[in-house]
Order: C-alpha cells, then sequence, then structure tokens
C-alpha cells in the first residue's frame, strides 16, 4: 500500500530532521573540539602541577616526565590529525551535496505519494551509508590520539583530586608537622561502633607520610525562620590523630546495595586511639587507601620523592631522647619528622627535641 500524502510529508520532515544533524557532524567539527580540550589540558598541566608542587606534594614524582611526554607527542601528531580532520571533512563534505541534491527533489514530490515514495528509500539509504562513513570517520582519526588522551585523561583525574585534596588541607582544622607531606585523602562517613547510620559523622580522612587524621566535619544553624535553618556553617575538628605506624592492619570490603560501596576498617596497635574503626569511603578507593598506608609503612613513598628529607631532620628523630630529662621515665612514643617537642607521659615535662 502507498504511502498517504500525510506520511510523506511526516517522512520527509524526519528524513530533513536527520540530515541537519548529520550535516553538522558530517563537518567532524566535534573531532575539532576534542583535539583542542586535548591540547588545552596538555598545555595546562605543567602550571597546575606546579602549584601542586607549592602545596608541598612531593610524590608521583614520574609525573613531570608523563607531562613532558604528552607535550611530545602531541607536538609530533597534532599537524597529521588535523590535515586528516580535514581531508576527511572535505570528502564528507562532497558526499554531502548528492544528499542536500536528493533531499530537495524528495520535496517536490510532497504531493506525488508514489513517485515520493521510492525516493525516500533511496535517501533514507544513502543517509545511512553517509553516517557510517562519518563514524568511519570519527573513528580513524580518533585512533591516532586514543592512547594518548586516556593517558591525559588518566592524569586531569590525578591532578583534579590532588588540586581537591590540597583545598580541603587549606581550611583543615590541623597543619602537618615541618617535614610532614599530605599522600592521601578520602571524603567518608565514620561509623566507629561498626554499624553503619544516616547520623554518623561524615569528614575527611587525611593520610601523610607519617600520620592519621580524621577530620569530623558537622553543620552548625546559626539562623532559623519557622523552625527552618537559613544560615549554617561548617565546623571542623580533628576526631583523633595518630602516627601511621601505630596502624597494625587495614581490611577493605565491599557493603551496602549490591554490595558496591567501599567501606574501610583500620585496626591499632595498642598505643592507639582505637581497638578499631571503619569508615564508608565516599570517594576513594579502599584498596587504594590500604595499599598507601602499607607503602608507607615500609617506607616505599620514600623512593618516590621529589626531593630527598634533609638530613638534619633525619638526624633530630635519630638523636631523640629515649627517656624523659625530668623523671627518668621510657619514652615509648614514635617521633615524627618536624616534631619539636614531646610531652612526657609520666611527669607532663615537655621535651624538646
Amino acid at each position: 500500500m502507498s504511502m498517504t500524502r500525510e506520511e510523506v510529508q511526516s517522512a520527509i520532515s524526519s528524513l530533513d530532521y536527520k540530515v541537519d544533524n548529520l550535516r553538522t557532524a558530517s563537518t567532524l567539527a566535534d573531532m575539532r573540539k576534542e583535539t583542542s580540550a586535548l591540547e588545552q589540558n596538555i598545555d595546562g598541566f605543567i602550571a597546575r602541577l606546579k602549584t601542586i608542587r607549592d602545596y608541598g606534594y612531593v610524590f608521583d614524582r614520574e609525573l613531570e616526565g608523563q607531562l613532558e611526554d604528552f607535550e611530545q607527542n602531541w607536538k609530533g601528531m597534532k599537524h597529521t590529525v588535523s590535515a586528516e580532520i580535514s581531508r576527511r571533512a572535505r570528502a564528507l563534505e562532497e558526499n554531502f551535496k548528492q544528499v542536500d541534491a536528493n533531499m530537495r527533489r524528495i520535496a517536490s514530490y510532497a504531493n506525488r505519494p508514489s513517485t515520493a515514495e521510492t525516493q525516500i528509500t533511496r535517501l533514507e539509504n544513502r543517509i545511512d551509508d553517509l553516517e557510517d562513513s562519518v563514524e568511519t570517520a570519527q573513528d580513524t582519526i580518533r585512533s591516532r590520539y586514543q592512547p594518548l588522551k586516556d593517558g591525559v585523561n588518566a592524569v586531569e583525574a590525578r591532578l583534579a583530586y590532588l588540586e581537591w585534596m590540597y583545598e580541603e588541607l587549606n581550611q583543615a582544622n590541623f597543619n602537618l608537622l615541618q617535614s610532614e607531606s599530605m599522600v592521601m585523602a578520602a571524603r567518608v562517613r565514620w561509623y566507629h561502633d561498626g554499624k553503619a547510620d544516616k547520623k554518623d559523622p561524615k569528614g575527611i580522612l587525611f593520610l601523610s607520610d607519617q600520620r592519621l587524621i580524621l577530620e569530623v566535619h558537622e553543620k552548625e544553624v546559626k539562623k532559623k525562620f519557622l523552625f527552618v535553618a537559613t544560615e549554617s556553617e561548617t565546623t571542623r575538628k580533628v576526631a583523633f590523630e595518630c602516627p601511621v605506624d601505630y596502624i597494625e592492619k587495614t581490611e577493605s570490603f565491599q557493603q551496602g546495595l549490591l554490595k558496591g560501596k567501599d567501606h574501610l576498617r583500620i585496626f591499632f596497635t595498642a598505643q592507639g586511639p582505637y581497638d578499631k574503626t571503619q569508615f564508608h569511603l565516599l570517594n576513594s578507593d579502599n584498596d587504594e587507601f590500604c595499599q598507601t598506608i602499607r607503602r608507607i609503612q615500609s617506607s616505599d613513598f620514600l623512593n618516590n620523592r621529589t626531593e630527598e628529607v634533609s638530613e638534619e631532620v633525619l638526624e633530630r628523630v635519630k638523636n631523640a631522647p629515649s627517656e624523659c630529662p625530668s623523671c627518668g621515665g621510657i619514652i615509648t612514643q614514635e617521633i615524627l619528622r618536624g616534631q619539636d617537642n614531646l610531652t612526657c607521659d609520666y611527669c607532663g615535662y615537655v621535651i624538646r627535641l
């Protein structure tokens, strides 16, 4: 059964919409935007990394080399990729001229349904072929720089994470020691009793190369209107902190709906703040957090620094007293790099280091 006049009009309108979208795609403008964004990311990496280094981040020393490789790799392929985009866009434009001509011809058949139906079928096939050509062109061009883009995306995510970490550290209610460097941080919900509850406090679990520090964030209502909070501010307070060496072991596990949520259980030595405690990690990988703690404890991170810890700092820790000069009590506390004093557990005497 032949198409009605209304059906022909509807089919022509649908084809017109499809051709308009295809016309945009065939210019490969999206490919130009994608490669331009790639170049902008690469160009901005050095400045971003320098800022992070200025904040005090001394790990991932391979980052500088990666950024240099990105620049060199993109420099070597940029003109080839750009020329390929232009060449394929011109070829697609030539193919599109025939589609445009067929589209104009079909419009003139709007009042002749039997003739239009055949032309519509042919044009639909031609448009499908052109869509395949556009996708092939995009895939071929993208394959030239996709490995580079994947590497750039990974570094982009890493830099964004480090920027977030130092933004949180800048607002934190504690200071790092002089020779202490931040390694990792995670937004967490702390359920210390082992039973997760929506009322459990949220905060940031900071991990430096010497300490584990939990900072709890609580909203404090400043103004209310008809029992509804209209103004509030977040207060930050350190819930606990301890040397990384006071961590006996860690466990990562999945919990929640379909076991899709990262959780972390930490067991402490007798000198730690608790026997054990637990967290739901909201923006970090629990396995990575556990592995990082173990790497710090094994001193592996000392081999991944961009700058060595000064001998003076190391000597100060090495030469720290083993007993209190006031009462003679044995000092069992771990002395951290950058620490300038400690308090005797027996008599309260402050010992200068």
